[in-house]
């Protein structure tokens, strides 16, 4: 018998008033249990949401690094949250990347669920890629949400949960106009700018000739968003191009930007955000899912970047490199393993997108590497240009 506690057993607790721990020392004191079989009742329903450090959508790669803001529902009688971080702890690469676990209990399925909702949307979570909006996002799929389901329901409704956990045009504007706030010299104090701001206290967006338009780039899920977002008096317009797609807007007005909480008006419609920057990222909570954007590049590296032949072979997450299989100038064939990463106990190849020649390695054996930093430069091989 394996009579050690699993990570669901707060979900018996819920359910049955128990304390197992306690009643697992009360074994190891050679005392005996405390209750009968048939003293024990089931009662309500309880709901357990692990909550880990991984991109969901980046194949559930785990992610390490440090909690820059941990925020959680209030404890409670039908809420209780188990963690071992805080604020500012680190996620280390080398064991599990879960952060805390989220139980709730309500007296049916139905009710437990729309519990487990509101508890996921109160939960912020900085500095690390984590998995509580796609836990939001399984909880809504009818399968789930009916009990009709199997372990293959995160395949089986990937295309579903994907679109979910795209950001609305309104939340790029937030992000495009928080940027625009943090490279403003005046950005502690917008709420109090007057209608018609004196152009002196402006300079970064201010010409002879009329105010000038920024034009920068975010990356969503390595998708290129080319921004520009332009101030004229109190108000702002401008354009985000995501692939074909193009959004303009004009007329947004900032109404309240305070404590990473900004408040627009576009269209007469008023929304609400709650934004961190962190570089890498932009960390956007609104509508009650988070997004992560990475801040801007220069836009010549941008296109450099952006070019329709990659040069270089990136990590695909933090790790360690336990395996390098070729040396600088070496060939490579289309699919071959060129470096191996090991976290969290597991192991990660890195293969070659085409035939090409390693003209640059940059990592060592046993070196840490954080994701998307360049392991190696490539020379594609008789590839048309």
């Amino acid at each position: 018998m394996n009579t050690r506690l699993q990570v669901e057993h707060p979900v018996t607790e819920m359910v049955t008033g128990l304390d197992l721990v306690e009643q697992q020392f009360r074994v190891g004191e050679n005392r005996k249990l405390d209750m009968l079989q048939s003293d024990i009742a089931l009662k309500g329903h309880a709901l357990e949401a692990r909550i880990y450090a991984e991109d969901p959508g980046n194949c559930f790669f785990p992610d390490s690094g440090t909690i820059c803001h941990f925020k959680t529902p209030a404890p409670g009688e039908c809420v209780r949250i188990e963690s071992g971080f805080k604020e500012n702890d680190q996620i280390s690469l080398f064991y599990d990347s879960m952060i805390a676990k989220l139980v709730v209990h309500a007296k049916d399925r139905e009710g437990c669920l729309a519990l487990m909702s509101q508890a996921l949307k109160e939960t912020e979570i900085v500095g690390l890629k984590n998995n509580v909006s796609f836990l939001q996002c399984l909880l809504s799929i009818k399968e789930y949400s009916e009990g009709n389901f199997t372990t293959g329901l995160v395949e089986s409704s990937e295309n579903e949960w994907r679109q979910q956990l795209q950001p609305t045009f309104d939340c790029l504007l937030h992000a495009v106009v928080y940027y625009y706030i943090c490279n403003h010299p005046d950005n502690n104090d917008w709420c109090l700018i007057p209608e018609s701001p004196n152009p002196w206290l402006t300079l970064t967006n201010f010409t002879t000739s009329g105010y000038q338009t920024l034009n920068f780039a975010l990356l969503l899920n390595n998708e290129t968003l080319n921004c520009s977002i332009q101030q004229t008096e109190n108000e702002f317009k401008g354009a985000i191009k995501k692939g074909k797609q193009i959004h303009a807007f004009q007329n947004v007005k900032i109404i309240h930007a305070k404590n990473n909480h900004l408040v627009l008006v576009n269209n007469g419609v008023q929304t609400r955000s709650k934004i961190f920057l962190k570089p890498p990222y932009i960390t956007i909570f609104h509508s009650d899912k988070q997004h992560s954007l990475k801040i801007p590049i220069i836009q010549n590296k941008l296109k450099e970047e952006n070019s329709h032949v990659q040069k270089a072979l990136h990590s695909p997450l933090t790790g360690k490199v336990t395996t390098i299989r070729y040396k600088e100038g070496d060939r490579v064939h289309k699919g071959n393993i060129v470096f191996v990463i090991e976290a969290m106990k597991m192991e990660h190849a890195v293969k070659a997108p085409f035939d090409c020649t390693l003209t640059k390695i940059h990592c060592v054996q046993n070196q840490v590497v954080l994701s998307d930093v360049k392991m190696a430069d490539v020379d594609p091989c008789n590839l048309k240009v």
